[in-house]
């Protein structure tokens, strides 16, 4: 066994310590996911490959629960980088850096991101449906607001539809973001 190799250090924006304000963020999307695979190693018996991944999202208006318009038009995009850690079954780990733009190219929101496809959060008891849904991914974005936005922050959940990896390297995405915008209520 190699010698542990220490955790990177992310820092994640926390919610005001005083009184906030909500919105709701709702938004579907489709855009695309790119991976570069690395070579590939045994873990644990299971055949394992880690690589680059990049996913570039455009945003569109998320029905009636989204109060988020005025500050993250429909036509924003959405672009994350980073590493991503795949099983040949597909259960695949991405983490990485994201941005949200609006269609000037003005940043809105920087943060961290992270997804895991074939996982499933709405599996009843007992499953309807797999825990394991090959082509699905769910997962979380947590940021924080840009130039006017300073007193946002941003805390989503994803979930998408996606070519199960890592049979395919790139695939389109399609899916939607809900969650909230939090702001602090002093001015």
């Amino acid at each position: 066994m190699s010698p542990a190799i220490p955790l990177p250090r992310v820092l994640i924006p926390g919610v005001p310590p005083t009184d906030g304000c909500l919105l709701q963020i709702a938004k579907a999307f489709e855009g695309s996911r790119q991976v570069q695979l690395g070579t590939s190693y045994a873990c644990d018996d299971l055949k394992t490959i880690r690589g680059n991944a990049k996913i570039t999202i455009k945003l569109y208006d998320g029905r009636q629960c989204d109060e988020s318009e005025r500050l993250v038009p429909g036509g924003s995009t959405l672009t994350a980088k980073g590493n991503i850690i795949i099983r040949t079954d597909a259960l695949a780990h991405f983490s990485g850096r994201f941005t949200i733009q609006n269609p000037a190219g003005v940043t809105l929101f920087a943060g961290y991101m992270e997804t895991i496809d074939r996982i499933c959060t709405h599996v009843a008891v007992p499953p309807r449906i797999s825990c394991r849904p090959k082509g699905h991914l769910e997962g979380w974005l947590v940021g924080k607001g840009g130039r006017g936005l300073e007193d946002y922050t941003l805390r989503v959940l994803i979930a998408a539809k996606a070519r199960a990896l890592p049979e395919v390297t790139q695939s389109p995405v399609t899916g939607f973001l809900n969650g909230v915008l939090v702001r602090s209520s002093e001015e």
